[in-house]
C-alpha cells in the first residue's frame, strides 16, 4: 500500500492524498493542454516509483519523452525511468503464455492462445476468418518451438508459408508489428520501482490505438488471474480518451474492477463529457482523486458543477483564475495530518519556494459552508 502522496500546497501548508482512507487509488487529472495535468502526472509517478512501486505508463504523445520533462523535475524522473521504445528490443510481455491462478491451476496452452488471439482481433478489427488464420498461425509457431526462438516474427513466416489469400492478407496487416519485432518475450514492462515507459508516439494513430489496446487487454488477463494483487502496478495513460472507450475494453473495465485487482489507474484527459454514451467518460468518475485544472473556457460552467452540483457560482470564477500547475483536488487529501474530504485549491508548484511556517497552529483551514461553499476556520 502506497503512502500519502504529496500533491502541492494550501497556503503554504503541503497537501497530500489520504491513499488509506480512498475508496481506490485511481487518479484523473482533468484540464485544458498547457494547464500543468501532464507535469503533475509525472511527479505523481516519481511519488509512487520512489515507493517501490511499480509504473507502467504508455507514451503516445510524445510527454513522457525525457527532454519534455521539466527541468525541476528531470532527474528525479530519470532515477526511475525504465524506457522501452518499440524501435530498439520491443516491448517484453509474455503473450501466449498460460497463466497460473492463485489456487496453483494452470491454464491450456490452447485456451492461453485463444485468449492472446481474441485481444490482437479485437485490438486489429479482424472478421471471423482473420481471426481463424491468426489462431492457428499462433498455435503452429508455438508448438513447433518457433515462437521461443525468434518471437514474434515466427507468426508471420507462419502466416506466410500457408500461402492462402486470409493469412496473406493478415501478414500485410500486422505487418508493421512484424518489421520492428514490437513484441518480444519477456516482463521488461512491469520492473518494480521504475517508471516503465512505452514509446509508442512514432506511430501512426492508428496502431498507437491498437498497440496500447493488446498491453492493456494483457494486463487485464493478468489481472484476472491475480498475478498484481501481491504487487500492485499503476498504469498512466495521458489523453486517456483516444484509448478503446467501449463497455468491454480493458481501460474501463479496470476503472471498475482494478482495484479488487491490484491494478490502480493514474489518467490525464482534457474533458469529462456528461450524457455521453461513452463508457470511458462515464466510469472516470469513479476515480477516487480528481484533479480539476483550469478547464478550456467553454467547458468551465460545467467543470464547476462536476466539482459541487450546488454551487456552481462559487467555483466558476476560480476555475478561471487557476495558474498553471494549480488545480481544485477533489477526494480524501490531508493538510498536516488533518482529512478535508471536500475539494480544495491547491499550488501544484515543482521546485523549490522560499520557506513558510506551516506548523498546525498558524494554518487557516477551510471548511464546508452552506450550498457546500468553501469558507476558512481560524486554528
Amino acid at each position: 500500500m502506497i503512502q500519502n502522496i504529496k500533491l502541492g500546497h494550501y497556503d503554504g501548508a503541503e497537501v497530500s492524498w489520504d491513499t488509506e482512507n480512498s475508496p481506490n487509488l485511481h487518479i484523473a487529472a482533468i484540464g485544458s493542454s498547457g494547464s500543468g495535468k501532464t507535469v503533475k502526472i509525472q511527479e505523481i509517478m516519481c511519488y509512487i516509483a520512489a515507493q517501490g512501486e511499480t509504473v507502467v505508463a504508455i507514451n503516445s504523445h510524445g510527454v513522457l519523452n525525457k527532454d519534455q520533462i521539466l527541468p525541476a523535475l528531470r532527474v528525479r524522473y530519470e532515477k526511475y525511468l525504465h524506457d522501452i521504445n518499440i524501435h530498439g528490443k520491443g516491448i517484453g510481455i509474455r503473450l501466449f503464455e498460460p497463466v497460473t491462478y492463485p489456487d496453483g491451476d494452470t491454464e491450456s496452452i490452447e485456451n492461453a492462445i485463444s485468449a492472446d488471439t481474441d485481444i490482437f482481433c479485437r485490438a486489429f478489427k479482424m472478421g471471423v476468418k482473420q481471426r481463424a488464420a491468426l489462431r492457428g498461425a499462433i498455435g503452429n509457431a508455438v508448438s513447433d518451438g518457433n515462437y521461443a526462438k525468434y518471437g514474434f516474427n515466427s507468426i508471420e513466416d507462419e502466416l506466410k508459408g500457408s500461402q492462402d489469400v486470409v493469412s496473406m492478407e493478415l501478414a500485410e496487416k500486422l505487418h508493421f508489428l512484424f518489421a520492428n519485432n514490437v513484441f518480444t518475450d519477456g516482463e521488461d514492462i512491469f520492473k518494480k520501482g521504475k517508471i516503465n515507459v512505452i514509446h509508442l508516439n512514432r506511430l501512426d494513430v492508428n496502431t498507437q490505438e491498437a498497440v496500447a489496446e493488446v498491453i492493456l487487454s494483457h494486463i487485464w488477463r493478468l489481472a484476472n488471474a491475480d498475478q498484481f494483487k501481491e504487487n500492485n502496478i499503476f498504469v498512466c495513460i495521458d489523453e486517456c480518451q483516444n484509448v478503446g472507450a467501449g463497455k468491454n475494453d480493458p481501460l474501463p473495465l479496470l476503472i471498475s474492477e482494478g482495484r479488487r485487482m491490484g491494478v490502480n489507474l493514474i489518467l490525464a484527459t482534457q474533458m469529462i463529457l456528461q450524457g455521453t454514451t461513452n463508457t470511458l467518460q462515464q466510469r472516470i468518475t469513479q476515480c477516487a482523486l480528481t484533479l480539476f485544472f483550469k478547464p478550456a473556457s467553454n467547458r468551465i460552467s460545467l467543470t464547476a458543477k462536476m466539482i459541487n452540483s450546488c454551487n456552481e457560482a462559487f467555483w466558476a470564477p476560480k476555475l478561471s483564475k487557476l495558474q498553471v500547475g494549480e488545480f481544485v483536488a477533489q477526494g480524501n487529501l490531508s493538510i498536516v495530518g488533518r482529512s478535508i474530504a471536500y475539494p480544495l485549491i491547491v499550488d501544484g508548484y515543482i521546485g523549490e519556494k522560499s520557506s513558510i511556517d506551516t506548523t498546525e497552529s498558524r494554518i487557516v483551514f477551510p471548511k464546508m459552508g452552506v450550498n457546500g461553499v468553501i469558507t476558512k476556520e481560524g486554528v
